[in-house]
């Protein structure tokens, strides 16, 4: 019984949840695949893929210090106004950038550019949307957020198989499928449990300008880990082809797999560092985090000559060395970011987010060198590289962390 109740039922549930997501892409892959063909994924792959990155720079770190000051026990009401004007500024920039990046992928996708541009508009609502999620997170109130992620998964499936009985061969309509579902699902969550704690433990208000602070801080790892998963595909579209691009894609799916655990574990530490939970209860939740990426991701790798070509289709074939590599950088991309979690939620953002930006900074300056010879396999190295990167600098940060409060409790007795 003590085992039982030992174990973070909430990561367990959130992992069935959030696991739903890529049991969907299983289901789907193979219709996708025979109605867009390679070509065609690496043109939904273009149209999403740039939206996933603005959605992280749209963010500014702000969901972050949401969780943190909720879960120090602040309302929702002390942060609101700053949350509002950093979101709105942040908006405005990214739209300006999408703007005028959406000509270059409506010439690579051949889609209308008003349409790009009208898919792209998703980012506001989910901006929105994301704000909400931070608050129940900082709450610790994880069954919205679960049932949130299971039901956007339902919602893919059937819009897609929607769009697939209709005979549609064309990107456009899946993307609409893949961005609709969650933000249908996110719509109804927000409305079904529109009731949060107004309440306050503090007496003391937020300063706007500490707020700011982490939240900026917070963005340099949220933006970073967000670079490191997304900026290769968000700029191999200038490199390669869409048939290569829908390769890389289906290689990113299947390795970002064991990557639905990493936010569910790193959704909980935020909540208990933040919350000032003690050590051994953020090691339990990280131990069984990382146990589960890497069985994940270990079966992935044996299984995938098999089960891609099964899944995708036979012409996705080159795909599974690719998604072999990925996975590796998967699960050294789990160290650093769980790393940086806990550091953000003991109020150390800035500390927090080393391992993701030195792991960005090798991602440019890597795919900067090797441009003129890039292709999909030497970017699933690259990301191994920066990955890797990334968690030796955030062991090392953690190591000092660590070291530096020991020697202060020392000085202290």
């Amino acid at each position: 019984m003590k085992v039982a109740a030992a174990l973070p039922w909430s990561m367990l549930r959130g992992w069935l949840a959030y696991g739903s997501v890529p049991i969907v892409g299983l289901i789907t892959a193979p219709i996708l695949a025979r109605a867009l063909g390679p070509e065609g994924r690496g043109q939904l792959a273009a149209m999403l893929q740039p939206l996933t990155v603005a959605d992280a720079f749209a963010a500014l770190g702000v969901p972050a210090a949401i969780t943190f000051y909720i879960a120090r026990g602040h309302s929702v009401n002390d942060i609101a106004r700053v949350r509002n004007v950093m979101v709105l500024s942040s908006l405005a920039v990214v739209g300006t950038v999408l703007w005028f990046y959406s000509a270059a992928i409506a010439a690579m996708t051949n889609i209308d550019r008003f349409l790009i541009l009208l898919l792209w508009t998703s980012i506001i609502l989910g901006t929105v949307i994301s704000n909400r999620r931070a608050t129940w997170q900082g709450q610790r109130i994880y069954g919205p957020l679960d049932a949130e992620r299971f039901s956007s998964a339902i919602i893919r499936l059937a819009l897609i198989v929607l769009v697939a009985v209709f005979g549609i061969r064309s990107a456009y309509p899946y993307a609409l499928a893949y961005v609709g579902a969650g933000l249908l699902a996110g719509i109804c969550l927000s409305q079904l449990f529109v009731r949060l704690n107004e309440s306050t433990m503090r007496t003391e208000r937020v300063r706007p300008s500490a707020f700011v602070k982490y939240s900026v801080l917070a963005s340099l790892g949220t933006i970073s880990a967000t670079l490191n998963n997304r900026l290769d595909q968000a700029i191999l579209p200038a490199a390669v082809s869409a048939s290569e691009l829908g390769q890389y894609s289906v290689a990113v799916t299947v390795a970002e797999v064991p990557f639905i655990l990493m936010i569910v574990m790193n959704r909980n530490l935020l909540a208990e560092s933040s919350g000032g939970q003690e050590r051994s209860v953020l090691t339990r939740t990280a131990i069984l985090g990382f146990a589960g990426i890497g069985l994940t991701s270990l079966t992935l790798a044996i299984m995938s000559p098999w089960a891609i070509p099964l899944a995708f289709g036979d012409s996705f074939g080159p795909a599974v060395p690719v998604t072999q590599i990925l996975l590796l950088a998967t699960c050294f991309g789990a160290v650093f970011s769980c790393i940086g979690v806990v550091l953000s939620g003991r109020g150390h953002p800035g500390l927090g987010a080393l391992g993701a930006v030195s792991a960005t900074v090798m991602t440019v300056l890597l795919l900067f060198l090797a441009w003129p010879a890039l292709d999909i396999h030497l970017a699933a190295w690259i990301a191994v590289g920066s990955q890797c990167v990334g968690a030796v600098v955030a062991v090392l940060v953690l190591i000092s962390e660590l070291r530096g409060r020991g020697n202060e409790n020392s000085h202290c007795s």
